[in-house]
């Protein structure tokens, strides 16, 4: 069940899709208003890829043309009136350059905020038009000249069958379908790029083991999605990859004498959508062993199919062999060239769409024929010093006699040279021309291209010791060109090498400086060669590190010994302690136990000591007592004393004494009588 379709265009400019009628435009001002206004909402939304959203501060030529990605269609021959539909527009880099071409567009984009990032970009351009929808949404009507997609079969065989067959129904009779698809067992990703949604390396090539979602597609099962569709289909290489293109070709069409294009038209490596590769196997050489051995049509990064109901897509002329772009140049050097067969050969045409006759180097319209040999460089990189001594000096005296005949071209560097079957050497691809400059200046630019070119074709362990860094092998071409005597010779050439970046590349997009250039150069030239793709790989770290993870393990066999010595002692520690914790523990017991009796007897004192002051207390208290009872009986004798009866008494008892013998019965008796009267 599709999600409705939402227009995410300007008021006023029509509701659901575009028809061949066209639709209301609104005011510049109120598409300026709108642009503005999506541009501040796109800053809030944090889950954007920054390097996709555009920004206000910047102004509105960073939403223009993005070259590499709109190189995917500008190859191709779009007439002016048609109407295109585009799926998946994404952030509309490749919609901008459709509404600069043709009539009508109308772009899909799911993600209605990549959507409305879409819809910035072309605000301003009547011929599109942007929607948040899929292909459910569009009628089922045979409406579209021409149908783009980027990556849409990337869900499995059955999806891709069902998608084109659907896509099909809404082509008007003539169209065609162009689909732009990754290649699972692309160069770059057998070299170990990680794949573009899994961004696992080696995910693609060993079949996707952990589960992917969205697998690509290799040839044989696009070939077999397009034999099932019954579509009259072709497929073209995208060099490098259909997200940053610099050249399509056709590999059906390639003669033995053009068979080397596919890798002289590719800028290698391919560029890395997702994280970034291990550095295992340097993807030029790699793609340059395939072309050779004729598998480019297996092992392209990526693939664009042009496919119809019925005859051949008039977007690929017959005789076409390949169609190409510069890279990464400014406007009024950017240019468009074809190959085509012709009865007496491959012709090569090349135009500048926007060429302006004030710039600083001259770049005109040409068509030549195509001219088969080894580039320059390649055939240095195979020969001795005194090889590439003469080779160079030939080129030398080619430039020299050019720029005395008036021609000086600052890019007939080895690169640009070729050498043809009966050993003669011939330019191609010259552009730039310049009024100013002279041989020597040619010369030492070349000289910095081919430096840089042959350090990339050869290993760091074919040099000797003195070559360090990619500025030696620029000198040591000097000296074989005989320009050693100028100690400052390579200085200079960076100093014009920049000026002339800066020149051709313009500042569009990047705001980079004269100085900015400069400081690249430098790093360029002092760069070590150990680490270019040749240099140094993943793998070569694995000896030392194996050395060093043995040196460890003889460490670690010491270490362990010694542990094991440690632990045995500790053990025998640990025994000991355990003994000495048992005989701590009775003690603890007997001190518990001690101190529990501790306790009580203190309580027994306590109670004792209590029990012994209340006795003392009783005893005070009888000892008063007492002491009073003897001094009342004490006052009570000596009043008896002093009575009157008590002296009688006393004479009684004298006289008993005097008259009755001891012991006799009446002096018992007396006694008897007498005791209540005794003193005390």
């Amino acid at each position: 069940m599709s999600t409705p379709l939402r227009d995410l265009n300007p008021a006023g400019s029509g509701g659901g899709l575009v028809t061949l009628a066209g639709s209301v435009t609104p005011s510049v001002d109120a598409r300026v208003r709108r642009l503005r206004r999506l541009l501040k909402n796109a800053a809030a939304v944090p889950s954007w890829d920054p390097r996709l959203v555009p920004r206000a501060e910047t102004g509105l030529d960073t939403l223009e043309v993005e070259p590499g990605c709109a190189n995917l269609v500008r190859s191709l021959d779009l007439d002016p009136g048609s109407a295109v539909l585009q799926l998946g527009a994404s952030t509309g880099l490749l919609t901008r350059y459709l509404a600069e071409t043709v009539a009508v567009v109308d772009a899909l984009e799911p993600n209605v905020h990549l959507a409305e990032i879409a819809a910035a970009r072309v605000s301003e351009l009547t011929a599109a038009r942007v929607f948040s929808g899929t292909l459910a949404d569009v009628p089922d009507a045979p409406t579209y000249d021409v149908i783009v997609a980027v990556d849409a079969l990337r869900d499995g065989v059955d999806h891709a069958n069902a998608f084109i067959e659907q896509t099909t129904r809404r082509l008007a009779p003539g169209g065609s379908l162009v689909l732009a698809e990754t290649n699972r067992l692309g160069v770059k990703y057998l070299v170990g790029a990680p794949d573009d949604l899994t961004a696992d390396v080696f995910d693609g090539i060993e079949g996707y083991p952990a589960g992917a979602p969205h697998p690509a597609l290799t040839r044989h099962e696009l070939d077999g999605v397009l034999a099932a569709s019954g579509l009259n289909a072709k497929v073209l290489l995208a060099l490098p990859h259909h997200r940053e293109v610099r050249a399509l070709v056709d590999p059906e069409r390639l003669l033995p004498s053009t068979a080397n294009l596919p890798f002289d038209l590719s800028p290698s490596p391919s560029p890395d959508i997702v994280g970034s590769r291990p550095k295992l196997a340097d993807e030029t050489a790699v793609w340059q062993q395939a072309v050779k051995a004729g598998l480019a049509e297996q092992l392209a990064n990526s693939f664009v199919v042009l496919a119809t109901v019925t005859g051949e897509s008039r977007l690929w002329p017959k005789p076409r062999v390949a169609s190409f772009h510069s890279w990464r140049r400014s406007a009024p050097y950017t240019s468009n060239t074809t190959i085509d067969q012709a009865d007496s050969g491959p012709v090569v045409r090349r135009e500048y769409p926007k060429a302006d006759p004030n710039s600083e180097f001259a770049v005109v319209n040409s068509e030549t024929p195509f001219i088969a040999g080894r580039a320059l460089i390649d055939v240095l990189a195979d020969r001795d010093d005194d090889g590439r001594a003469q080779l160079l000096g030939l080129w030398r005296a080619l430039v020299e006699v050019l720029a005395a005949g008036g021609s000086v071209w600052l890019d007939m560097h080895p690169g640009n040279v070729v050498l043809t079957d009966h050993g003669a050497l011939a330019p191609i691809d010259l552009e730039y021309g310049s009024a100013t400059a002279d041989a020597e200046t040619v010369v030492r630019r070349g000289l910095l291209v081919a430096g840089r070119a042959l350090a990339l074709r050869q290993s760091p362990a074919s040099w000797t010791a003195d070559f360090a860094v990619l500025g030696d092998v620029v000198r040591y071409l000097g000296t074989l060109a005989g320009l050693d005597s100028d100690e400052n010779w390579l200085a200079n050439t960076l100093d014009d090498e920049a000026e002339f970046q800066r020149s051709i590349a313009g500042t569009r997009g990047t705001g980079r400086s004269l100085a900015d250039w400069r400081a690249d150069l430098a790093i360029l030239v002092e760069t070590p060669l150990s680490r270019l793709p040749l240099g140094d790989r993943a793998f070569d770290d694995l000896e030392p590190l194996a050395a060093e993870r043995d040196e460890a393990l003889t460490q670690l066999g010491i270490f362990d010994t010694r542990i094991r010595e440690l632990e045995e002692h500790e053990a025998a520690l640990v025994d000991n302690n355990e003994l000495l914790v048992d005989g701590l523990a009775d003690r603890d017991q007997q001190i518990a136990h001690w101190t529990e009796r501790s306790t009580n007897l203190s309580a027994h004192i306590e109670s004792l000591e209590d029990q012994l002051a209340s006795e003392r207390a009783a005893a005070v208290e009888l000892e008063i007592a007492l002491r009073n009872e003897i001094h009342h009986r004490h006052l009570a004798f000596i009043e008896l004393q002093s009575s009157r009866s008590e002296q009688d008494v006393g004479l009684t008892r004298h006289t008993v004494a005097t008259l009755l013998p001891a012991g006799t019965r009446r002096r018992r008796f007396v006694a008897i009588v007498t005791r209540p009267f005794r003193r005390g």
